[in-house]
């Protein structure tokens, strides 16, 4: 089973949250250039045909001011992707 890394990335105003199995750093960098190119650099599977309101309005900021934003942990889950999503939307109903 992996270990998911449940995610925040805020700027003080806007903050969107997600999951990973990545290193942090490398996350957000993928965020800073799909923001750039307006592509998906995850694996294709994951990646979505129209974006989700939140992560579309944190890429078009995250495009203007990218060092603004700063990326931590919010806690990790161990187990399906399905538990971990599951996991991670409850962490964005509190945060967002």
């Amino acid at each position: 089973m992996l270990t998911y890394t449940i995610y925040k990335i805020t700027d003080g105003q806007l903050t969107y949250v997600g999951m990973t199995v990545q290193p942090l750093k490398q996350r957000l960098n993928q965020h800073i250039m799909d923001a750039k190119t307006n592509g998906c650099s995850i694996s294709k599977n994951l990646c979505q045909r129209k974006k989700p309101p939140d992560l579309k309005a944190f890429h078009f900021k995250l495009k203007a001011n990218p060092t603004s934003f700063n990326i931590s942990k919010v806690k990790s889950v161990t187990g399906t992707y399905e538990i971990a999503h599951k996991e991670e939307l409850k962490v964005k109903s509190k945060i967002t």
